[in-house]
């Protein structure tokens, strides 16, 4: 379920980026954050440690500068859309994870 929600995230997002004049540079390093939502990543998550679950997603500010390509009412509309995407995506599958521990408990038990 996880490799699913993944790709098709990665697919929004490119199609997106793809969609405007953004330079390849950039491009890759969005991309590259989107692939890695799910995971832990230095490079990615500040701490080191993948925040999803808490509903938290990377900051794409940094990775999109403004540019003289697109104007910058397209800038923080693309910015928005692609974090809107992400945040929508891991509350899914939280939401998911959590429904599944429920159930678990329910029909197994807890730890406890």
């Amino acid at each position: 379920m996880q490799s699913k929600e993944l790709e098709l995230l990665v697919a929004c997002i490119k199609k997106k980026l793809y969609d405007t004049e953004v330079d390849l540079h950039n491009k890759t390093c969005i991309i590259d954050t989107a692939k890695f939502i799910f995971s832990d990543s230095k490079n990615i998550w500040p701490l080191q440690s993948s925040m999803y679950f808490l509903g938290h997603i990377p900051k794409l500010e940094p990775l999109l500068p403004p540019l003289s390509m697109i104007s910058p009412i397209d800038h923080s509309r693309l910015i928005h859309n692609m974090a809107t995407d992400m945040h929508l995506t891991s509350r899914i599958y939280r939401d998911l994870q959590k429904e599944m521990v429920k159930r678990h408990n329910e029909t197994y038990g807890s730890r406890k």
